[in-house]
Formats: C-alpha cells, sequence, structure tokens
C-alpha cells in the first residue's frame, strides 16, 4: 500500500486496524494445508465503488496478499458477496481463477465458472450442524438472495423487525 492508503483504508473501514497475521506467520503456513484468497484490501461492498476503486480494490488486494505471502493468489471473496457481472469480469482480469460470492451452493471443485457460491462455516458451528453443511443441507439458502435483495431494495438494509444475517 502506498503511505496514504492505510490512512483511507482505516477511514472507510475501522475494523482495518486488527491486524490478523503477520507476513512472517502468512509465510510459516504449510502451503498443502492452507490456501489463502483475497478479500479485498479495506472491505468495500464492490458494486458500490466506480470502477476504477473496483478494480484497485480487486488488483491491489491480489497484489500485496502475493507481496506478504510470497504465494500465487487466485481466489477472491466479495465482501459481504456483493458483486455483479462487472465485478466478475475485474476478478477474470486481474487472474483470479475463482471468486466467491455468499450464495450457498454445492462445491463442485470441477466447475469451470469463475464465481462459485459458498456456505459460511463458524468455529462454533458443532459436529452436526458442520457435517449438514458439508454435505449441501443448506443449499436451499442460495434461493432466498433474490427475496433478501428485493426486502433490502424496499427496507434498506438495515429494516426495523427484519434481521438479515451476513453470510
Amino acid at each position: 500500500m502506498e503511505e496514504s492508503e492505510p490512512a483511507l483504508a482505516v477511514a472507510a473501514n475501522p475494523e482495518l486496524t486488527e491486524v490478523v497475521m503477520s507476513s512472517a506467520q502468512l509465510n510459516a503456513l504449510n502451503a498443502s494445508l492452507v490456501s489463502l484468497g483475497s478479500h479485498s484490501l479495506t472491505h468495500p461492498p464492490i458494486t458500490r465503488l466506480d470502477t476504477q476503486w473496483a478494480r484497485k480494490e480487486i488488483e491491489d488486494s491480489r497484489r500485496r496478499l502475493a507481496e506478504l505471502s510470497g504465494r500465487e493468489i487466485i481466489d477472491f471473496s466479495f465482501p459481504y458477496g456483493d458483486h455483479d457481472a462487472s465485478a466478475v469480469a475485474m476478478c477474470r482480469a486481474a487472474g483470479y481463477e475463482t471468486a466467491y460470492s455468499v450464495t450457498a451452493q454445492e462445491v463442485d471443485t470441477t466447475c469451470p465458472e469463475l464465481l462459485r457460491g459458498r456456505t459460511k462455516v463458524e468455529p462454533s458451528d458443532g459436529p452436526i450442524e458442520f457435517f449438514l453443511k458439508f454435505n449441501g443441507a443448506y443449499q436451499w439458502m442460495g434461493d432466498s438472495v433474490p427475496l433478501r435483495k428485493t426486502m433490502r431494495s424496499i427496507f434498506g438494509n438495515q429494516a426495523p423487525g427484519i434481521r438479515v444475517q451476513p453470510h
């Protein structure tokens, strides 16, 4: 990042003051056990950015993570799952092989599509919930995305009495 970028990033998203891992810790991860993927520089909803800033978030996060980890970064996850066709095209142009949304769908590693869904797994998931998620029991949630988007467009993201849990 350039000198002014961290200040802009923290101003845009105060969560960025947390250091999750150092470069040394990233480099110590066993590459055969842990893959790394990019998630943007400042965690913004990508579709709310102008094209130049969105491209910077997608491209520069890949470059920075590669520099920090010494690895090739081929996966991107959209912050908040927020994406459109233009954002997916930017990921392809930036060299990503896979981009993840938050739409629950079956995992198919042979799928040639760049955009894939995922099911959120939490450290607090018990063995049964993990088993269900792993075996596709939450795939139906992907069908709820159009309804959630409609509700958000009508009521906004913070509608009273409606709680949409982010993935």
